[in-house]
C-alpha cells in the first residue's frame, strides 16, 4: 500500500496524489510530501529507484531486513535504518524495520508491517497537516520520536521480566527456561538503540543539510529518549546475568545439600545393620559374637561421633 501526501506551504492545503502525479507535486519545492510505503507491491516500491532515483544499494538495503540502525548521505538525500517496537507484544520486543528517506522537500518511508508511530503520526496529518508537513525535517522528527517513545512499553515488559527472575532467585530454577529468551530480546533491543543511537547523534548535532538549525533541538531531544532507552536496556542484560547466576548458584547449593543429608541417613541408617549383623553371627560363632560384640560396638560408635564432628565442622548441617 502507497499513501501519499503533499502539503502546500503557500496555500495550507494537502493533497493526496496518484502515482502518477507524484513528480508533479515533487518538482514543486514550495511543498512537503510525505510517501509512506507499507508492505509494498514490485510496482508501489518501483517509486524509490524511478520517481525519486534512490541508488540501488539503498533501495536493496530498504528491501532487505537483515540491517541494523544506520544512516548513509547519498547525494540529494540520506537513507536510514531505524527499529520500531510491536505495541502488542507488551513483555517482549519484536522489531519492525522502518526504511527513511529524507531530501529537502520529501520524506519517504518503508515498511512490512503497520507501524503504530506511524499510524498515530498519519493521524496528526489528516487532522492538521501544517503541524509536521512544514518542512520534512520536521515531519521526520515526529516520526522518530512517536516511534522511539513506544518502544519504552516493551523495554518496561522485559524489565518486569527481569524482576520477576530476580525475585524467584533463591526459590527455583524454572525461570531458566525464560531466560534465553529474554536475554535474546534485551540484546536485540541493545544493539538497535546503540546503533540508532549514532544516527540520531549525526541528525542532533552534526551540520545535516536536511536539517534545519532550528529543528535540530528537537531530534537533541529525540537521541535523549534513545539514550535513556539503551542505558536502561544495557543495566536490564547486567539484572539478568546477576538473576541467572544467583538461580545457578542457589541450585548447586540446593544439591550440595542434597548430597549431604543422603551421606549422613546413609550412615544413620548403616550403623544399626552392622550392629545387627554382628549380633546375629550363625550359633558356632556366638562365643566369639559376644566377645567382639563390645569391640564393634565401640568402633562403630566412635565412627558414628567422627562422622558427626566432621559433619558438624564442615557445616553440613
Amino acid at each position: 500500500m502507497i499513501r501519499i501526501y503533499s502539503y502546500s506551504r503557500e496555500s495550507n492545503r494537502m493533497e493526496t496524489p496518484s502515482i502518477a502525479e507524484l513528480p508533479k507535486h515533487l518538482a514543486d519545492r514550495g511543498r512537503t510530501i510525505w510517501v509512506d510505503l507499507e508492505n509494498p507491491t514490485d510496482e508501489e516500491t518501483g517509486v524509490l529507484g524511478g520517481m525519486f532515483g534512490f541508488h540501488i544499494l539503498s533501495v536493496e538495503d530498504c528491501i532487505d531486513d537483515a540491517w541494523l540502525p544506520k544512516e548513509d548521505v547519498y547525494d540529494g538525500y540520506t537513507y536510514s535504518i531505524f527499529y520500531a517496537a510491536a505495541p502488542d507484544q507488551v513483555d517482549r520486543l519484536v522489531a519492525q524495520k522502518l526504511d527513511i528517506f529524507v531530501g529537502p522537500n520529501f520524506l519517504v518511508t518503508h515498511h512490512h508491517e503497520e507501524i503504530k508511530g506511524l499510524f498515530d503520526t498519519r493521524g496528526v496529518v489528516a487532522k492538521n497537516p501544517g503541524s509536521l508537513l512544514r518542512s520534512s525535517d520536521w515531519l521526520l522528527h515526529g516520526v522518530l520520536n512517536t516511534v522511539i517513545d513506544y518502544c519504552k512499553p516493551a523495554l518496561e515488559g522485559l524489565e518486569k521480566r527481569v524482576e520477576q527472575l530476580a525475585e524467584a532467585s533463591e526459590h527455583a530454577s524454572k525461570g531458566l527456561d525464560d531466560s534465553v529468551k529474554l536475554h535474546k530480546d534485551l540484546c536485540l533491543f541493545r544493539d538497535l538503540t546503540l546503533n540508532q543511537q549514532t544516527a540520531l547523534e549525526r541528525l542532533a548535532y552534526s551540520e545535516k543539510p536536511y536539517v534545519s538549525e532550528e529543528n535540530r533541538d528537537y531530534f537533541r531531544d529525540v537521541h535523549d529518549h534513545n539514550r535513556h532507552l539503551h542505558h536502561r536496556t544495557v543495566q536490564a542484560v547486567e539484572r539478568l546475568a546477576w538473576a541467572v547466576e544467583s538461580i545457578r548458584a542457589a541450585d548447586a547449593r540446593r544439591s550440595k545439600n542434597a548430597i549431604r543429608w543422603g551421606v549422613v541417613v546413609l550412615t544413620a541408617v548403616s550403623l544399626p545393620s552392622l550392629v545387627v549383623g554382628v549380633i546375629s553371627l550363625p550359633p558356632q560363632t556366638t562365643h566369639l559374637s559376644l566377645k567382639l560384640a563390645p569391640v564393634v560396638l565401640g568402633v562403630v560408635v566412635a565412627y558414628f561421633v567422627g562422622v558427626l564432628v566432621i559433619f558438624k565442622q564442615k557445616r553440613w548441617f
